[in-house]
């Protein structure tokens, strides 16, 4: 119980401190995410400042899409990213893959336990003269309190209770130091649907105060995968959506990812050039249209159309992956 207390004290001073400041500007600034379909998802990029619930069935790609964000923090901005790997799950090699070797010693991997553990880092590195950009913690649900590993002083409640503090304490941090917060979490049955009500028949895992003390909550749903000569998975489409969205309203779309390698924003606009018709099938070719081309090019199948985005990609990036042409895109288009 002392523990806890001193805690409490801590926390109720720190937050006292914080509220008779003047509050951080409404204003979100964002940070290139380096995907377009995420960039439109949170309204203009990784939001500073805001705190994101992110979570998906098991095995799905949570953790990839979360390391590869994370190196187009370190590449468009200074600062330091916190990579809290609570469930210790976090592959080397993925690291080493994703996240490009002139920037990994600003990408920083923590495997905390508890709450409290959690805190003082972010609150170390906050309060650091690099700064940060960015904390993910993953997963959220996988943190304890102090108090549980001590079988003489726990007690019924003390994981909510304590969850409910932190997230409350760290959703003022990240407004004050202007770093994002994503949260990766596990999904669940939802009980409340068993009975036939409407809704999702999932949702995240977690106590009352998780929902209740973020700005963005964003559920990914398997589409389809892609399969290897032999049957294994090597990517997937997956469709994220939206259920809370504090800064632009709820939105959702398809993501592309490669398993091991991260996003692929090729696979994103080649679909998009397609559905809006700059891209037409002609037998084994494409017929490629373009406001910046001379001519209509040809270019042979899919392998063709994916070399070409990635030869024309900033061009690309500038004329047709508007805000506009992407939201059409993302309200319209299905797998």
């Amino acid at each position: 119980m002392v523990a806890r207390d001193k805690v409490t004290v801590r926390a109720c001073k720190e937050l006292v401190e914080v509220f008779n400041r003047d509050y951080p500007p409404s204003s979100v600034d964002f940070v290139p995410t380096g995907s377009v379909m995420l960039d439109y998802l949170f309204g203009g990029g990784f939001p500073r400042g805001k705190v994101v619930l992110f979570s998906s069935a098991k095995a799905l790609g949570k953790t990839l899409v979360a390391v590869s964000m994370c190196k187009s923090l370190l590449q468009s901005t200074k600062g330091v990213v916190l990579y809290l790997d609570v469930e210790q799950g976090l592959d080397k090699s993925l690291i080493e893959k994703v996240i490009p070797e002139d920037v990994r010693e600003r990408f920083i991997v923590h495997t905390p336990a508890t709450y409290e553990a959690a805190e003082l880092i972010i609150e170390g590195y906050s309060a650091s003269k690099e700064g940060l950009i960015g904390v993910i913690i993953d997963s959220v649900t996988a943190l304890l309190p102090e108090s549980v590993l001590d079988k003489e002083n726990n007690r019924i409640g003390a994981k909510a209770s304590a969850e409910g503090m932190f997230t409350f304490r760290l959703k003022i941090m990240a407004a004050v130091n202007r770093f994002g917060v994503l949260y990766i979490n596990q999904q669940r049955a939802n009980i409340q649907m068993s009975g036939g009500g409407k809704g999702s028949p999932y949702k995240a895992a977690g106590g009352f105060a998780l929902p209740h003390n973020i700005d963005y909550d964003i559920m990914m749903k398997p589409d389809s995968f892609v399969k290897d000569l032999i049957g294994n998975k090597i990517g997937a489409c997956v469709r994220l959506v939206n259920d809370k969205n504090r800064v632009v309203g709820d939105r959702s779309v398809y993501l592309y990812l490669k398993y091991g390698y991260g996003i692929s924003n090729i696979a994103s606009i080649v679909s998009l050039l397609k559905f809006k018709g700059f891209v037409k099938a002609a037998g084994p070719y494409f017929k490629v249209t373009l406001p910046f081309l001379d001519k209509e090019v040809n270019v042979n199948g899919n392998a063709g159309i994916e070399g070409f985005v990635q030869t024309h990609f900033d061009e690309l990036v500038k004329t047709v992956c508007t805000p506009e042409l992407v939201s059409e895109y993302a309200l319209n288009f299905k797998p």
